[in-house]
């Protein structure tokens, strides 16, 4: 494999071809983060706590995932993680006190085959 190619699938590139479908072993996505419970700001300390138990409950999971910023009424450090189901998401959204989370589905019966059926799932 060239250099190239291998940072083609790596970092930013690699999630936006995850998210346009053109990893064909990813079928699902999510992005979450801990940060913020119940959408009310939270001390620099407290999100950094709750992002740190969030990250070692995915790496249980074995869950794969990459580390992103994200927004939601302003900026929090967020986790982007592929092939997790529906299910997955919503619990760990609800068990770190989200409103809502991102979720994303591979659709099979698109013209092209490579898009995702997603919006933001209310956790509650």
């Amino acid at each position: 494999m060239k250099l190239a190619q291998i940072l083609m699938e790596s970092g930013y590139a690699r999630v936006v071809n995850i998210m346009r479908g053109l990893v064909p072993t990813v079928k699902t996505l999510a992005f979450i983060t801990a940060e913020n419970p119940n959408g009310k700001a939270a001390d620099v300390s407290v999100n950094k706590e709750a992002n740190t138990r969030l990250e070692k409950q995915l790496r249980t999971m074995n869950l794969g995932f990459k580390k992103i910023k994200g927004h939601y009424g302003g900026p929090e450090n967020s986790f982007f993680i592929p092939n997790i189901s529906k299910e997955e998401a919503l619990g760990l959204g609800k068990q770190y006190g989200q409103e809502s989370i991102i979720f994303g589905e591979k659709l099979q019966n698109t013209k092209d085959g490579k898009k995702y059926d997603g919006d933001r799932k209310s956790t509650r």
